[in-house]
């Protein structure tokens, strides 16, 4: 293992605490590899929502799905997906979001999701670590 991201949902919770206390606890660890907290907003699925014209039919739907505003303050993304997917279908992450996440498109997401822009940040970081041999836990 040359490096380690770890992305958790934020839920209700404040990205910048969470991140905090998730690097706190790596430090604990002893890893010698460089590591990167990414706190997907609200849910990983708003990044979805920043990327609705690039995955639809990942629904088995091609319906045109416009969600407007940021999608990083819709409390229930997973819900909203579901009311927009053909009737009697539920988003099931376990059986839907490897397809989403492969239709995602990255410049539409970085555009479109702070949260999204702080992965591409931390892949970025975690590239220069490894390229420096560091083992630097970040953003703290």
């Amino acid at each position: 293992c040359g490096a380690i991201i770890v992305l958790v949902d934020v839920d209700d919770d404040c990205a910048t605490e969470l991140a905090k206390q998730i690097c706190g606890r790596c430090q604990t660890v002893g890893v010698s590899v460089p590591i990167a907290v990414v706190c997907a907003v609200r849910e990983y699925e708003a990044w979805f929502l920043a990327n609705l014209d690039t995955i639809r039919g990942a629904s088995a739907s091609d319906k045109v799905v416009v969600y407007e505003g940021d999608p990083e303050v819709l409390a229930d993304v997973k819900e909203w997906i579901t009311q927009e997917m053909p009737q009697g279908r539920a988003y099931k992450p376990t059986i839907d979001q490897v397809k989403m996440s492969s239709l995602v498109d990255t410049p539409t997401a970085h555009a479109n999701s702070r949260s999204f822009r702080r992965l591409c940040h931390a892949v970025e970081e975690l590239r220069a670590a490894m390229l420096a041999g560091s083992p630097s836990i970040t953003p703290f």
